[in-house]
């Protein structure tokens, strides 16, 4: 981010609430363990893993711990004006994400 942001024009931020954020980790966990998927190697995704507290492997935990650090991380330079030559989009649902695409041209 300290090298390449500065000299960025535009920042695209996903900014999205995290009940919305841990309805997807559930969702997908979900899936990819009930499927048996090959994440990466030989790694598969353990469900249950992820409705501990402790340890370094539950994505609810992490994503509770981190969303509002996180979150700071990037308001506090815009604030500041760090990226004064970008044009920040801050995307804060799944509807003006869809909008920006649609006039972005992009298509899934």
């Amino acid at each position: 981010r300290d090298l390449i942001w500065p000299r960025a024009d535009t920042i695209i931020w996903l900014d999205l609430s995290l009940p919305l954020i841990l309805k997807r980790i559930v969702h997908r966990s979900w899936r990819r363990s009930r499927s048996d998927e090959l994440l990466w190697g030989t790694n598969r995704e353990k469900f249950s893993e992820h409705f501990t507290t402790w340890g370094d492997d539950s994505l609810i935990a992490y994503t509770i711990k981190n969303h509002r650090r996180k979150r700071r991380a990037f308001t506090q330079p815009m604030d500041c004006g760090a990226w004064p030559n970008a044009k920040v989009r801050r995307l804060r649902s799944p509807k003006t994400v869809a909008r920006f695409r649609r006039a972005a041209g992009l298509t899934d």
